[in-house]
């Protein structure tokens, strides 16, 4: 292709796309195909590593590349597909989707989107994530980096009990360590890392969950779930499809609180400051606790 201007593509199997002088919103490979992408600007770019790949990734930074080849200038096995950039800007940054067996290292690097399943294994060190998404069995580290936000996401029967889950350095912080997690596979670590807005938290299925002490930047509820939130505050909250039980102690909410075919029970306290709350799709809310609202200008 050239000269045009896409919003996006991805490359799979046996594929091959050559882009030239031309402008995309972004850009993913997988299986055997390649891009070569000349004279171009790309704002985000994906890359896959399922099965048993392994990579060592350095230096995917956001700017200009004169010249850069996937197997040329990163160390990748088991890779099949290739990715080669000339003259080329990355105006945002790396999409990163690790899966099943893969091993993953990234130093340093710009990630925009980084999320891990199955029973993939990711180190990530004096890098900038944007987004983190880890589920399954999957191992994430972060060390010397700076994260601006991530989702924790907890379902089935899960029991978790979180603390202190607030934007800043973070020294050290572990699932299993700060926290109680019972019943969940996923592993997540974070060491001498910032932290920016960060802390998302789904609950979904017969999941019970309670966070104390902490600033959340959205909290979203599905399904049957039992959700407690003692002395903290929350930018949004969401429930969707909600059948579960919502307790406040001492929490403040600070922007929304959208609900979408619900029928929940929500007890306790919480002071709204600006916040407003909306009700669509026959929903239903059943409170005892008193509402106070609060106006700053």
């Amino acid at each position: 292709m050239y000269n045009t201007e896409l919003y996006a593509f991805y490359a799979q199997e046996s594929s091959s796309i050559y882009v030239d002088s031309s402008t995309l919103q972004g850009c993913g490979l997988s299986g055997c195909s390649s891009i070569y992408a000349h004279n171009s600007s790309i704002e985000w770019i994906g890359l896959v590593f399922y099965d048993s790949a392994n990579a060592t990734l350095t230096d995917l930074y956001t700017g200009l590349y004169p010249y850069w080849n996937l197997h040329l200038n990163e160390t990748v096995e088991g890779v099949g597909y290739n990715l080669t950039l000339e003259d080329t800007n990355v105006m945002w940054g790396w999409n990163l989707y690790c899966g099943d067996h893969s091993n993953v290292k990234v130093d340093p690097s710009a990630i925009s989107w980084l999320q891990a399943w199955g029973q993939s294994t990711v180190s990530v060190c004096n890098s900038t994530v944007y987004w983190l998404y880890v589920w399954d069995s999957a191992a994430v580290s972060l060390h010397d980096s700076w994260l601006n936000e991530f989702l924790l996401r907890f379902r089935d029967a899960q029991k978790v009990v979180l603390r202190n889950l607030n934007p800043g350095f973070i020294r050290y912080w572990n699932i299993h360590v700060n926290g109680t997690a019972q019943g969940v596979s996923y592993n997540i670590t974070l060491a001498d890392t910032w932290v920016r807005w960060a802390w998302d938290i789904t609950c979904s299925d017969q999941s019970n969950v309670a966070v104390y002490n902490s600033t959340l930047n959205s909290l979203y509820a599905y399904d049957y779930p039992s959700v407690s939130i003692y002395n903290s505050t929350i930018d949004s909250l969401q429930c969707y499809s909600f059948r579960g039980v919502l307790f406040f102690e001492d929490a403040v909410l600070r922007w929304n609180w959208y609900i979408s075919s619900s029928q929940f029970y929500v007890s306790g306290n919480i002071r709204f400051i600006n916040a407003w709350v909306n009700m669509v799709g026959n929903s239903v809310v059943t409170r005892n606790f008193n509402v106070v609202t609060l106006a700053i200008t």
